[in-house]
């Protein structure tokens, strides 16, 4: 049994390609047959991460497959599957509920392609249910919680709000320009706004770190990591959850005077990617996506129980923290290793 595991040729490296080349390093370490497929050459910038792993690249053009294959391929590339449809096991791993149906051919639908679902969250998981009537396993992301971690002490300065430009940026800007109004209204005292844009995984951490906050601005997400990451790098997390982060995100505002739901009632006792499910406290303050109010008035209220040293900051932070350790690398591992024993003995991912 080989798995081919195919990689698009985009112009930058995404969470998602990182993910897919992240499986293919837990397979192989697990001492499974890998093989990495993209379309094309192996030139695109995306694709450079791969070069790390010891493992047989090749191209569409070139592969060729055995029935008891393993052909893992995510939602967006429908097309890629070609070479595997009716010809070996193919897995469509769905990392962004937003994207399923998006590369679809015309009048082509999911229950008519002999394919398996791997999903990356619960609503992703759900989502497929509901719109495909097909059951999705899980095979949750993995962050790297060795660089991802909380700093020794709280950064000295005024609180620092870490944001990523490249999400929602026009939405980003309203809020932060409301915020900074609102907070000169009471005379509060100003605030940092760190940009993460554009830079290594260790420095994002770092940057991480010297910040008190973060603002998720991003939707739609399948399970976005850099709520998690801000978790992990124990952060205060304000924002959108993009339905997909319902996986882990869980409403931790109160306010007297509004009455502060989460936008998807999303089932307590989901969460735990590594374990059995378990009752999750509130980990940050969470509203529906692109509700700049909210989230502007979210945001002044983490802030406003940072800056008086209200307990409630530093159990809401500990939440974060603690959640993130169900999603780090090594729990994606045995995860995969477990999923691929089960296809290894015939017990899922029929073949065709």
């Amino acid at each position: 049994m080989r798995t081919f595991i195919f990689l698009p040729p985009l112009g930058k490296q995404t969470g998602g390609t990182a993910q897919l080349i992240q499986v293919a390093a837990h397979l192989d370490n697990a001492g499974f047959d890998v093989c990495l497929v993209t379309h094309g050459d192996w030139s695109a910038p995306a694709l450079a991460a791969a070069a790390s792993l010891d493992v047989e690249r090749t191209t569409l053009d070139e592969v060729v497959v055995q029935r008891e294959d393993i052909w893992l391929a995510p939602e967006g590339w429908p097309n890629a599957m070609a070479p595997a449809l009716d010809c070996c096991r193919v897995v469509v791993w769905c990392q962004n509920w937003a994207y399923l149906f998006s590369g679809l051919p015309e009048g082509v639908h999911w229950k008519q392609l002999p394919v398996s679902f791997l999903a990356v969250s619960r609503p992703v998981a759900w989502y497929i249910d509901e719109m495909v009537g097909a059951h999705a396993h899980m095979l949750w992301p993995g962050i790297d919680l060795e660089i991802f971690h909380p700093a020794k002490s709280a950064p000295a300065g005024p609180p620092a709000i870490a944001w990523m430009p490249r999400k929602n940026k026009a939405l980003a800007h309203q809020i932060r320009v409301a915020v900074d109004s609102r907070r000169s209204k009471v005379a509060a005292k100003p605030i940092r706004w760190v940009e993460i844009d554009g830079l290594a995984q260790w420095e994002v951490a770092e940057a991480m770190r010297s910040c008190r906050l973060f603002l998720a601005t991003g939707f739609p997400e399948g399970c976005a990591l850099p709520p998690l990451e801000a978790m992990a790098s124990g952060l205060f997390v304000v924002g959108f959850a993009g339905v997909g982060c319902w996986d882990y995100m869980r409403q931790a505002w109160q306010r007297e005077g509004f009455v502060v739901e989460a936008p998807y009632m999303a089932d307590e006792t989901c969460g735990a990617a590594s374990g059995p499910a378990k009752k999750q406290q509130g980990n940050g303050f969470f509203v529906a996506d692109a509700d700049v109010p909210a989230a502007a008035i979210a945001l002044c209220d983490a802030l406003e129980l940072i800056e008086s040293n209200d307990p409630r900051a530093g159990q809401i932070v500990q939440s974060g923290i603690d959640t993130a350790q169900d999603y780090g690398r090594e729990a994606q591992a045995r995860t995969v290793k477990a999923l691929w024993r089960k296809a290894e003995q015939g017990e899922l991912f029929p073949g065709p």
